[in-house]
């Protein structure tokens, strides 16, 4: 079903993108032409571009305006040619009169075809620039000849069936235009007079010319007449890679016994496209035939061979199991590797070279087996979970042992509930090796499934550490209670991992309950800086408000490793909660932020100075009085500076050692870019954080911050927060700042929610225009599609139809945003697109 999805939705993509370059290469005809050709040239093309051929006032037009041509330039081909067309599909007329205008358009077309080829023979090294604008004149000539005589010839079946075979060739002709519209116009033509034009089709598949080949194929499968299989089949000896790729489409059209035997040659052909494409036919035929070279082809080099292959093989289900299980019983041994990737390597290379495809085919095909979830295959995927490198083994050969362990968990996991108890056999029974027991318990993890929790938690108990720690990593992620108290105590752990790993899988089930024993790990100094860490990330998940504030104070100490602050903001960041805004604010300044602390268990009575208050608080002076039972202390302020925050305001009671205010101080001795890391946490926190003062000291962060990284992520923290006041200095840093990363962040920010506004319009587009940061130009685009803003319709097609410069091609990326954008704005885009080619004629 997600296989058929992903297809509808690329096909409807590729439909809109077709339809917009159509409107694309009117533009570019226009444009192309508009300086040079005659304008009653340009009008026939336009009006036949449009249709207008279709109907008789139309088609009158359109000849008075080739007329025109020709009455200045008689022997004129791109006015002469159509003209014959038109007069062609003419009602009523003669059988003799169209021949001989058959005659005269191919004799015309073969003539300019004929001097092209000439030109193309000269070598390249040889080739004067005389000669490559005359190429470039008469390709041009060419196919502005043919192009639009092929659209009017091919709209019409009537007088091809009037005709006959002398019509035929001038089909032949029209399949060389570079037009899918034209060529499966002709392609249905071909097939509705299939009993007449079959044997035509099959000369057709000698033709000299690619193009002519390739349509004829495609034509002859939609027919269906097996007698084309033999003739299709020979052409995968042709030198051209498109015709080779449509033989397999072609013979599955057909059907039949017949092409199973074309098909196996294919899927050994050196062109990985067509052993791609072959795969992907015997995949939907489900020929069981075809498992021992469907299975070779898991170790194609390719990966969409590959990828073909493996979808093939579980298409054909079931009955390829047997085969894919002795592939892996005998360590794929058995399948035969192409001569070609182990010719010319050493002994010591071809050996180690030859080793690694054997393993990832065994690992291929144990994805396969666990993706189609029959049990038969569990015992087989069970023992190659117990592989172990022979003593003595290199680096290379353990890397691989591990790699089939891996592989073979994996799939297990796919299989799921069917193999619980044989995993669960495994991770119970202390014989087992300590690789299989630890792959068990890992895998019984990912499969989620209930019966593996007190296996699971009796292996919190087991002597080998690394059972321990990979237990403990999967009761994580089965989220059951039962292993609560459990992981607590396994805090307790003498190793490291088994710790870090309880740490973590108590963060993933959120419960409250491992807030205190987490918060003991975190304030103990002496524990190592990954458990800390990782305590801090699980309270981060858990969001419990009462470790806001034992984390703040870790976020602002000082003597704290980078890491350990770090991870605090990524904490405080999870929570979402305004409490620590202030002090994130401080930081993002460059400031030292000072903590408060009530020093036994007391009342606030009166702070002496007001929160905001700037300047006025200097070292060791009062600045907050207390009670303590019967009597009252003033405490002394603990550094000069600023009182950003007042938590325990006049007459609340705090414990001892609580969190009561806090003092922001610059420490002119320090320089900036030492401090860049800490600056650098905080701008990204507090898009999340948010809080009252966040935006003016994010917009104040992105405008004057010497770090790039600062000012990308303070641009970033403006677009989550959404609020409005942010657009001029998002529009500001868009313009003016001589970072393409933050460039790039403002032009997505300026797209989003409550940041948008039609003002952007004007800046997004200069930024599409001018910036040479290929992503400032992608969300630039983006965010105008976001807008849908009329305005950024011309400007958006005139860089698709002009590139960013002249001579300069506009990057891929950016190319398929306009093209989202442009399909987003849709409506709106047709207007501006007429005027842009009126003001090119």
């Amino acid at each position: 079903m997600f296989n058929s999805c992903k297809k509808l939705y690329l096909q409807n993509v590729r439909l809109k993108i077709y339809a917009m370059l159509t409107l694309l290469c009117i533009a570019f005809l226009v444009i192309g032409c508009g300086e040079k050709d005659n304008q009653h040239l340009v009008n026939a093309r336009l009006m036949i571009q449009q249709g207008k051929y279709k109907d008789s006032q139309g088609m009158a037009q359109i000849k008075s305006e080739f007329k025109s041509v020709i009455a200045k330039e008689p022997d004129n081909p791109e006015a002469l040619c159509p003209l014959k067309a038109i007069e062609i599909i003419e009602s009523g007329a003669n059988l003799e009169n169209q021949k001989k205008l058959i005659d005269e358009i191919t004799s015309t077309i073969n003539q300019l075809e004929s001097q092209i080829k000439k030109l193309k023979a000269i070598d390249k090294d040889l080739m004067t620039d005389s000669d490559k604008k005359q190429l470039d004149k008469l390709t041009r000539k060419w196919y502005l000849t043919l192009e639009p005589t092929a659209m009017i010839l091919t709209s019409d079946i009537a007088w091809i069936n009037n005709v006959g075979e002398p019509s035929y060739n001038l089909l032949f002709e029209s399949f060389k235009v570079y037009d899918p519209s034209i060529q499966n116009n002709i392609v249905k033509i071909f097939v509705e007079l299939k009993s007449k034009t079959f044997d035509t089709l099959i000369k057709a598949l000698q033709n000299e010319d690619e193009m002519v080949r390739r349509q004829a194929l495609i034509a002859l499968g939609k027919i269906k007449d097996d007698r084309a299989v033999g003739p299709i089949a020979k052409l995968l000896s042709d030198s051209d890679p498109g015709v080779k790729f449509y033989i397999p489409i072609a013979l599955e059209s057909i059907g039949g016994e017949k092409i199973i035997e074309p098909l196996h040659i294919a899927l050994k052909d050196e062109m990985s496209q067509i052993r791609m494409s072959a795969a992907d036919v015997i995949g939907r035929l489900k020929d069981q035939s075809a498992i021992p070279l469907l299975i070779e082809r898991l170790a194609d080099d390719n990966s969409y061979v590959k990828a073909s292959a493996t979808d093939a093989l579980m298409k054909i289900g079931t009955p390829a199991i047997p085969s894919l299980i002795d592939v892996l019983q005998k360590k794929a041994e058995n399948v035969a590797l192409s001569p070609s990737d182990l010719i010319g390597d050493k002994i010591g290379n071809k050996y180690k070279k030859e080793l690694s495809k054997r393993t990832a085919l065994q690992v291929t095909i144990m994805s396969i087996l666990g993706n189609m979830k029959d049990p038969i295959a569990i015992k087989p995927l069970l023992e190659a979970m117990k592989t172990q490198a022979l003593p003595g083994a290199t680096e290379d050969e353990k890397a691989f042992a591990s790699s089939i362990r891996n592989g073979a968990v994996s799939a297990l996991s796919s299989i799921g509930a069917p193999a619980v108890d044989g995993l669960i056999a495994i991770l119970s029974n202390p014989n087992e090796s300590e690789t299989a027991r630890v792959s068990s318990a890992s895998a019984l993890g990912t499969i989620g499934d209930k019966r593996a929790v007190v296996p699971l938690i009796n292996a919190l108990k087991d002597g080998n550490k690394n059972v321990r720690a990979i237990s403990a990593l999967s009761l994580g992620t089965l989220r059951d209670r039962r292993a609560l108290i459990p992981l607590i105590d396994a805090l307790n752990d003498s190793d490291i991992v088994v710790k870090t790993n309880s740490a973590a899988s108590l963060g993933l089930m959120t419960d409250k309950t491992a807030t205190q024993p987490l918060l003991k790990i975190l304030v103990d100094k002496n524990e190592r800086e990954k458990v800390r860490t990782t305590a801090l990330d699980s309270l981060g998940l858990i969001k419990d408000t009462t470790t806001l504030e034992p984390i703040l104070k870790i976020l602002i100490d000082e003597y704290e490793k980078d890491g350990i602050r770090k991870s605090a903001a990524t904490a405080l960041r999870l929570m979402e909660n305004p409490y620590p805004s202030e002090a994130l604010i401080a930081l993002l300044r460059g400031d030292m932020v000072y903590p408060i602390y009530m020093p036994e268990k007391g009342t606030v009575i009166n702070w002496l100075k007001k929160e905001g208050d700037k300047g006025f608080i200097k070292n060791v002076t009062p600045i907050v009085e207390i009670s303590r039972g019967k009597g009252k202390q003033e405490l002394l302020a603990p550094a000069s500076g600023d009182l950003i925050k007042i938590y325990t305001k006049n007459g609340e009671e705090a414990e001892k050692g609580a969190l009561i205010g806090l003092i922001a101080f610059k420490d002119k001795k320090i320089k900036e870019e030492e401090r860049s890391s800490v600056r650098n946490m905080a701008s990204l926190a507090l898009g999340k954080v948010k809080g009252d003062n966040a935006v003016p000291a994010l917009t104040t962060s992105l405008d004057k911050d010497k770090n790039g990284a600062v000012r990308k992520n303070s641009a970033s923290s403006l677009r989550e927060i959404e609020n409005a006041k942010a657009r001029p200095a998002l529009i500001k840093a868009l313009e003016g700042d001589d970072s393409g990363v933050v460039r790039s962040e403002c032009a997505y920010a300026l797209g989003v929610g409550g940041l948008k506004h039609a003002e952007n319009v004007p800046h997004l587009i200069k930024t599409l225009q001018k910036d040479k940061y290929e992503s400032a130009r992608v969300k630039a685009a983006w965010s105008l599609g976001e807008l849908a803003d009329k305005r950024a319709v011309e400007p958006m097609i005139k860089l698709l139809v002009e590139g960013r410069k002249k001579g300069e091609k506009e990057a891929s990326a950016v190319i398929n945003e306009i093209i989202t954008a442009l399909d987003k704005i849709a409506g709106p885009a047709v207007e501006p697109l007429l005027a842009v080619l009126k003001d090119k004629k």
